[in-house]
């Protein structure tokens, strides 16, 4: 699962294009067209559909019973975590590795402490489907959280200073809406919620979809532990992604997390991704390690347009600190920080006397077709 992650400001405005454009073609966000919640439609509904799927290799129903034993604990980790509630210490950092010289310059100029990578450190909520991350970065205080209703995302550069709203989205207005959603709250769940995701999507999502196939399905032995994997094809057409032939490692002993992921693109770039996770109280397992590599052979620098090879390698830690506060969730909300809550704006086709308009409307449509027909007929 891939991590929003940005350059610290440059020292000059050249330095800083130079070092964007490079950014820019190695750290891609991940499809982004699914919404935060797992939304599994059943377990008995995945399983037909998983039986279902003409795209399936005939070689996968030799092994029907793991097959079954696999999308059963899919479903059944995704509707777990409907009910996880945990706050965590979280920290990110960001390193790139290069050959090229020119690049490794721009890099380092582009960096605000040139001893020291670029880090982020923040608290990190979930409880449930609500999600806040709050931390400082570059001398300013930032919050970014999410309700039932809508997400928003605040900053102050002090103490003393009041919130300022950022950004404001309302859930479920539209397609577009909960993707961005999706994307700002992806950083906070990164670590704690990657081992469940495949580039960005719940794995339970990803297998529903008609761009992902399982290609193979077979128990692994990792270390000491007996492990399964996963080989399948991902198509994101939206951004033009191939992934033929990735696999993930999944755990079952542990909710079916995934502690490994490795992908390729057709155009050479290689993804992959550890993970390690801790059991919470509840029986629930979370990721509390992440390093995520991507190994990009194909990187272009402009103006001359050659081929660079660049190496992006993100480390996350999370420290489990307790669960959610029991029962207070007001820090969700724009209250909490003394703003005024939103009032969204009722498409008018929802407006109940339009809807009742329309129900008349159809019933008398429905009465004089009723009436031919009998008239026809007697």
């Amino acid at each position: 699962m891939r991590s929003d992650q940005k350059m610290d400001r440059p020292n000059s405005k050249q330095a800083g294009r130079a070092a964007s454009n490079i950014i820019s073609k190695c750290c891609r966000q991940p499809p982004q067209a699914v919404p935060l919640a797992f939304r599994v439609r059943s377990t008995v509904g995945v399983l037909l559909i998983g039986a279902v799927v003409g795209a399936t290799p005939m070689s996968l129903y030799a092994q029907d019973d793991l097959m079954e034993e696999f999308l059963q604990g899919i479903a059944n980790a995704a509707d777990a975590l409907k009910s996880l509630q945990v706050t965590a210490a979280c920290r990110n950092q960001v390193t790139y590795e290069t050959d090229d010289p020119e690049i490794r310059a721009q890099i380092r100029r582009n960096q605000r402490n040139r001893e020291q990578p670029p880090e982020d450190v923040f608290t990190c909520v979930i409880d449930g489907p609500f999600t806040r991350q709050e931390g400082t970065k570059d001398d300013i205080r930032y919050v970014m959280a999410r309700n039932e209703r809508y997400a928003f995302a605040l900053t102050s550069r002090d103490k003393e200073q009041e919130w300022s709203l950022n950004w404001l989205s309302e859930c479920g207005a539209s397609e577009a809406n909960d993707a961005e959603i999706h994307t700002r709250e992806q950083q906070a769940r990164a670590i704690l919620l990657g081992p469940y995701h495949v580039e960005g999507t719940p794995l339970a999502e990803a297998f529903l979809s008609s761009q992902f196939t399982i290609k193979e399905i077979e128990r692994a032995a990792v270390g000491s532990r007996k492990k399964v994997k996963v080989t399948f094809d991902f198509e994101i057409e939206k951004f033009d992604w191939s992934f033929p032939d990735a696999w993930i490692i999944c755990d079952p002993e542990r909710n079916w997390i995934i502690t490994e992921f490795h992908a390729q693109e057709e155009n050479g770039l290689t993804h992959t991704i550890l993970y390690q996770a801790d059991v919470l109280p509840s029986g629930i397992p979370v990721g509390v390690s992440m390093t995520e590599i991507r190994d990009d052979p194909n990187v272009f620098v402009s103006p001359s347009a050659e081929k660079k090879r660049i190496i992006t390698r993100i480390e996350g830690a999370a420290e489990i600190v307790g669960g959610a506060p029991e029962g207070d969730r007001s820090a969700f909300y724009l209250s909490y920080y003394g703003l005024d809550e939103p009032t969204f704006q009722t498409p008018w086709y929802t407006s109940g006397w339009v809807l009742l308009v329309i129900g008349g409307i159809a019933a008398a449509v429905g009465l004089v077709f009723l009436r031919r027909f009998q008239r026809r007929y007697r």
